[in-house]
C-alpha cells in the first residue's frame, strides 16, 4: 500500500471505522461473540505487567480458552487501555446466568449481560470501549487492504475495486466484530495483508527487494501471534517464493526471501510456541484450547456440517449477541442472492478463463497464479473452517474474515459478470448503497431492541403477592394474558404476565414456570429473570412495573391426551430459595391447557421423528404410565422405521434415569435382529419396565439408545447417538415423577 491514501479511499476508510464504532456503542457491553472472555484477557495483561497466564481447566478463569490465543491482539489493546484503572472487573462483568447463547426464545433470554443496573463510564466500561474503537481501527484498515487486493489484480476495473471495498466496509457482521474487543480484528487485518503481499510478489516483472522479505514476514509473524489459523499461510509464503526462484531463475527469492520472513516470523512469535511447548508439550497450545473449549462428543460428518451451513451463512452476513440476535428474514433473502449469484458467476469467471484461450491470453501466466493465490486462500480458509466446525461447536461464517478482502473481490466479480459492462457501475454502487443502508440500520432495528429494557406500565391492584420470607421484599402480579385453551407438542406456550415490586427485594430472583400433569409431573419449564432476562430483582425500586412475556416450549415427546397446569413463582439460583404467597404456597395456578391426543399415520401414536445413525428412526411412543411408585410397572411402546437396510443387529435398551444423580430406577435390554428388517416396514416394541424398589422420588428422564452384544451377551460398542441429539449419549423421552412413599 501507499504512505499516502487516496482521499476516496480515506472516505471509505473512514465510513468503515464510523459504522464499526456504531456498533461498538449500541451494542451493549459484552454482548459480542467471547467478548466476555476476551475482555478479562486484557485486564489481566494491562494490570500484570504485560504477563501472559498460565493455563489450567481445573481453574474458572475469565478469560477462560481466550487465554490459550496467540496473544499479539490482547497484548497491543492491554498497552492502549494500560493508562486506565481496571480493577473493578467484578462490577463490570455482571453475569446472566440463564442465559440462551447461541439459541433464541421468544420471550428473550438473548443476553449474556444484566442490564438493569447502573452502568459507569470508567474503569473496565471505559477500557472496553477504548480497545473496540482499537477495533474499529484495524476494522478499517483491513477494507484498505481489500482495496489494494482488488486493485492489484484488476487495476481496470475500478467498479471491482471500489466494489470489493465498499462491500467489506458495510458487511454487517464485520462491521460488528469490527466494533468489538475480539482477537479476530487483528488476524483479519494480517491475514489478507499477507496475501496481498504474496499477490503482489507475483505480479512483479522483476526480483523484489529485501523491504518487500521483511514486509511478509512482519505480516506472517504478527498473523501467527494473533491466530493459530495464520499459520496456513506459511506454506503458501514457500510457494510463491518458489515460484519466483523459478520464474526469476534467481536462488534469491527462496534462500534470501526465505531467510528474511521466516526470520522475522520466528523472531516475532517464535517465543509463544516455545512458552506453549514448555508449559503444555504442545507448541501450538491448541490441546490446552480444546481442553477449556469443549469438543463436540461426535465430530461432525459431511451431513452434519451441511445441516450447520446455514447458521454458518448467517453468521458471516449477520447474527449478532451471543449468535442469537437475528435479522429479519427479508435481510437474509438478499444476501442469499447476493451469495448465489456471486459464487455461480466467480466460478463461471474461472471456468471461462480456463477453457477459452482468449479470455485465458488476455492476462498473462503470472496473473492467473495471483488470482489462485487469493482463490486458494478462500478454499484453506473455509476448509480449516469446516475442519474446526467439526470438532468443537464454533460453526461460524465470520471465522472466514481472515480472507474477507478475496472474499469480497471475488463476490464482486461474480456479481458483475451478470451485468453488462455499460451497466457494472452503476449496479455496483446501488449493491452497495444497499447493503451500507442496512449495515448501518442494523444496530437500531435488531440489536439495540433486543437489549432494550422493558417500559413500565400503568399500576393495577395486585392479584397476589410474593414476599421474601427474611427480607420483606416483595413483587406482585397484577395483570395476566390468557393461556392458549389448547397446545400441542414442539410448539411455544406463549402468554404475558404484568408485575410490579411492591417492596425492593435483596436478592435476585428468577422467575419460573411449571407446565404440569394431573400427577405432578413437569412436562415443561422455563427460567428467566424478569423484562426478558436483562433485569436483576435487587436493581428494581418499589413501583417498578413491567409486562413480561413468557414462552414456554412443549418437547416433541409431550405425552399427549392431558390436561396441563400452567404454575408461576420466584426462585433464588445461588440458594434455591423461593419467594412465598400470601398463603404460604411457593407457586401460583395460571390456569390450564389440554393437549388433544396425537395420532400419526397408520395409527401411530405421539408421532416424533428421531434418527439413529446406523438407520432406525423411532416414529411414535406410548407409555401406559406418567407416575408409578417404587416397586410399580409400567409399559412402553416404541413404533421403528427404517428407510435404509441394516447390516448389523442392534439390542435396544431402555433406563429410567435421575438426570442430577445418575440413579438408574429402572431398565430393560431387548435384542432384535434389525438385520431383517424391511425398509419402509412399521416395528412396534413393547417393553415392561418395573421401579426399582429403592428409587427415591423425583423427577426421571426415560431414554432409548442401540448398542452391539457380541454372541455370548457382551457389550462391545457405545451406544449408538442419534443423528441430531449428540449432545446427548441417550434420547431424551418421557420424564416421570416417582411419587413419594
Amino acid at each position: 500500500m501507499p504512505r499516502q491514501l487516496p482521499k476516496p479511499l480515506l472516505a471509505l476508510v473512514a465510513l468503515s471505522f464510523c459504522i464499526s464504532a456504531l456498533y461498538a456503542f449500541v451494542n451493549p457491553h459484552y454482548e459480542a461473540p467471547d467478548e466476555l472472555s476476551h475482555y478479562p484477557m486484557v485486564q489481566y495483561l494491562a494490570t500484570h505487567g504485560l504477563a501472559l497466564p498460565p493455563q489450567d481447566p481445573a481453574a474458572n478463569h475469565p478469560w477462560h480458552q481466550e487465554g490459550s490465543q496467540p496473544p499479539l491482539y490482547y497484548l497491543m489493546v492491554a498497552v492502549l487501555t494500560s493508562p486506565i484503572p481496571q480493577d473493578d472487573l467484578a462490577l463490570v462483568r455482571r453475569e446472566y446466568p440463564l442465559a440462551l447463547v447461541g439459541q433464541s426464545s421468544p420471550d428473550g433470554g438473548m443476553n449474556l449481560m444484566i442490564h438493569s443496573g447502573e452502568v459507569p463510564t470508567d474503569g473496565g466500561f471505559l477500557a472496553t470501549r477504548v480497545a473496540r474503537l482499537f477495533s474499529a481501527v484495524l476494522g478499517a484498515l483491513t477494507v484498505a487492504v481489500t482495496f489494494y487486493t482488488a486493485k492489484a489484480l484488476f487495476p481496470e476495473r475500478p467498479e471491482l475495486i471500489w466494489g470489493a471495498a465498499g462491500f467489506n466496509a458495510v458487511l454487517p457482521m464485520f462491521a460488528f466484530i469490527s466494533g468489538s474487543v475480539n482477537n479476530d480484528n487483528l488476524s483479519n487485518l494480517l491475514g489478507n495483508l499477507t496475501i496481498l503481499l504474496l499477490i503482489r510478489l507475483v505480479l512483479m516483472t522483476q526480483p523484489p527487494g529485501w523491504k518487500w522479505y521483511a514486509g511478509l514476514g512482519l505480516a506472517v509473524g504478527g498473523g501467527i501471534l494473533s491466530k493459530l489459523s495464520m499459520g496456513f499461510a506459511i506454506p503458501m509464503v514457500a510457494v510463491v517464493l518458489l515460484l519466483l526462484s523459478i520464474r526469476f531463475r534467481d536462488w534469491k527469492p527462496l534462500i534470501i526471501g526465505g531467510l528474511i520472513s521466516g526470520g522475522l516470523t520466528v523472531l516475532i512469535a517464535g517465543w509463544w510456541y516455545l512458552r506453549n511447548a514448555q508449559l503444555y508439550g504442545d507448541p501450538t497450545g491448541l490441546s490446552m484450547f480444546l481442553k477449556l473449549v469443549g469438543e463436540r462428543p461426535v465430530p461432525l460428518d459431511l451431513a452434519g456440517v451441511l445441516r450447520e451451513s446455514a447458521g454458518f451463512n448467517q453468521t458471516f452476513w449477520g447474527l449478532f449477541g451471543s449468535v442469537n440476535v437475528v435479522m429479519p428474514d427479508v435481510f437474509y433473502m438478499v444476501y442469499h442472492i447476493v451469495t448465489l449469484i456471486g459464487i455461480i458467476g466467480g466460478v463461471g469467471f474461472w471456468l471461462r478463463g480456463l477453457l477459452i484461450r482468449r479470455y485465458r491470453d488476455s492476462q498473462p501466466p503470472r496473473w492467473w497464479i495471483a488470482a489462485g493465490i487469493s482463490v486458494g486462500w478462500i478454499l484453506v480458509t473455509l476448509l480449516a473452517c469446516i475442519r474446526w466446525t467439526s470438532i468443537t461447536p464454533a460453526s461460524q461464517g465470520r471465522l472466514t474474515f481472515v480472507a474477507l478482502s478475496s472474499i469480497s473481490l471475488w463476490l464482486m466479480v461474480g456479481l458483475t459478470i451478470v451485468f453488462p459492462a455499460r451497466f457494472r457501475r452503476m449496479a455496483v454502487a446501488g449493491g452497495v448503497s444497499i447493503l451500507g443502508i442496512i449495515s448501518i440500520l442494523t444496530p437500531f432495528l435488531v440489536i439495540a431492541p433486543a437489549y432494550a429494557l422493558p417500559p413500565t406500565i400503568d399500576s393495577a391492584p395486585a392479584l397476589v403477592t410474593w414476599s421474601e420470607p427474611d427480607a420483606g421484599g416483595q413483587i406482585a402480579l397484577i395483570g395476566q394474558s390468557d393461556l392458549p385453551a389448547e397446545v400441542v407438542p414442539a410448539t411455544y406456550v406463549q402468554f404475558d404476565v404484568d408485575f410490579e415490586v411492591a417492596a425492593p427485594l435483596s436478592q435476585d430472583y428468577a422467575l419460573f414456570v411449571h407446565i404440569l400433569t394431573p400427577d405432578g409431573v413437569i412436562v415443561a419449564q422455563r427460567d428467566a429473570y424478569p423484562g426478558r432476562g436483562l433485569m436483576a430483582t435487587r436493581d428494581l425500586p418499589a413501583g417498578r412495573t413491567w409486562r413480561n412475556p413468557i414462552a414456554v416450549y412443549l418437547p416433541p415427546t409431550l405425552h399427549t391426551d392431558v390436561t396441563l397446569d400452567v404454575r408461576l413463582g420466584w426462585f433464588n439460583l445461588s440458594s434455591g430459595a423461593r419467594l412465598v404467597l400470601s398463603d404460604g404456597e411457593e407457586t401460583l395456578s395460571l390456569g390450564q391447557m389440554s393437549v388433544p391426543p396425537q395420532i400419526g399415520a397408520d395409527g401411530i401414536p405421539n408421532p416424533i421423528q428421531v434418527e439413529y445413525g446406523f438407520g432406525a428412526q423411532l416414529v411414535g411412543y406410548q407409555v401406559s404410565a406418567l407416575a408409578v411408585a417404587p416397586g410399580d410397572s409400567f409399559d412402553l411402546t416404541l413404533v421403528w422405521q427404517t428407510e435404509q437396510a441394516i447390516s448389523r443387529d442392534y439390542t435396544l435398551t431402555v433406563q429410567l434415569i435421575e438426570p442430577r444423580t445418575a440413579h438408574k430406577a429402572a431398565a430393560s435390554d431387548l435384542y432384535r435382529p434389525t438385520s431383517t428388517w424391511r425398509v419402509g416396514e412399521s416395528i412396534t416394541e413393547t417393553m415392561t419396565l418395573t421401579i426399582g424398589a429403592d428409587a427415591p422420588p423425583g423427577q426421571y428422564a426415560l431414554r432409548v439408545a442401540w448398542y452391539i452384544q457380541d454372541e455370548a451377551g457382551q457389550f462391545i460398542m457405545q451406544p449408538v447417538m442419534p443423528t441430531y441429539q449428540t449432545a446427548q449419549m441417550l434420547t431424551p423421552m418421557r420424564v416421570l415423577t416417582i411419587p413419594p412413599q
